[in-house]
């Protein structure tokens, strides 16, 4: 029942979101180790484009078949991203991470402009077609506040409202390091860093329509970041004096977050050229 509402919700906000078929009540008990048991069974049948998640890429990896690995990505290219194509390996690999990259940050940035908290991100729970899916524990805020949990287990807040978007960026770092056998390092840590940029472009369009504001004049809708913002950002993508970096192994003088295992640099310590955040933009270090 809480997926058949979650969905029918988030659609009404804008989220692109799987949808709910049907739920069929089994008539047995079941016995849960998580929850209040016995409880009334039944199966809900979801509709999305796609059950591909970066999980999927991980399992091939862990067993070390990157032409099993090639093959998915093949197919998830032809049937859900064909734009991106390309005879070489290596380009089409880039252009397919790229795409993911692009689908999850936009994803990410209607949760946050709908006040959405779902509650369990791992890398099980991200689809590479960017569709929003699999609601357990999720919550909307009953107010704003970055550190509002919606499972019941996440004591440390893990993935909280605010972390949401430092939550999708490891996830998709995870993919990247999957991805590293069909594919050159920097290739794909460009995909990485554009990350931030598709994020914040996106809320930008979903907080106006939240308002129900119509953009004009083909300007960024970003007075309001400029200005501010909420929370969240100027701690986490505004104001913070931290790098968006992945752990790719291409920082050799960063810190390292024990939450994450994500590799970070202070501002003003590189010397490679990357994409950093400065202010409230992207910027070269």
């Amino acid at each position: 029942v809480r997926e058949v509402l979650a969905t029918s919700m988030l659609e009404a906000l804008g989220v692109y979101t799987s949808k709910s078929l049907s739920l069929v009540e089994t008539g047995e008990a079941l016995e849960r180790g998580d929850e209040p048991s016995p409880t009334r069974g039944a199966v809900l049948v979801r509709l999305s484009h796609s059950h591909i998640r970066i999980g999927s890429f991980q399992r091939l990896a862990a067993l070390k078949q990157p032409a099993l690995m090639l093959r998915l990505l093949d197919h998830v290219i032809r049937f859900y991203m064909p734009e991106v194509w390309d005879e070489d390996v290596a380009a089409r690999t880039a252009g397919f991470f790229r795409e993911v990259v692009g689908r999850v940050a936009r994803v990410g940035a209607q949760w946050m402009a709908a006040g959405f908290v779902h509650g369990v991100l791992n890398t099980d729970n991200i689809n590479v077609t960017g569709e929003s899916f699999d609601y357990g524990p999720w919550r909307f805020l009953p107010r704003y506040e970055a550190e509002f949990t919606a499972a019941y287990f996440d004591h440390s807040g893990l993935y909280a409202y605010g972390r949401q978007p430092d939550t999708l960026l490891w996830n998709l770092v995870r993919l990247a390091e999957c991805l590293l056998p069909l594919a050159p390092r920097d290739a794909l840590q460009a995909g990485i860093e554009a990350f931030g940029e598709v994020f914040l472009t996106a809320l930008d369009g979903a907080v106006v329509r939240r308002l129900g504001l119509v953009p004009g004049g083909g300007r960024r809708i970003g007075r309001w970041r400029r200005l501010g913002g909420p929370g969240w950002i100027r701690r986490r993508w505004g104001l913070s004096r931290r790098s968006l970096m992945c752990g790719l192994g291409g920082c050799r003088r960063g810190r390292r977050s024990s939450r994450c295992g994500m590799c970070w640099r202070l501002m003003g310590g590189c010397r490679e050229g990357r994409l950093i955040f400065r202010g409230r933009r992207l910027a070269r270090c």
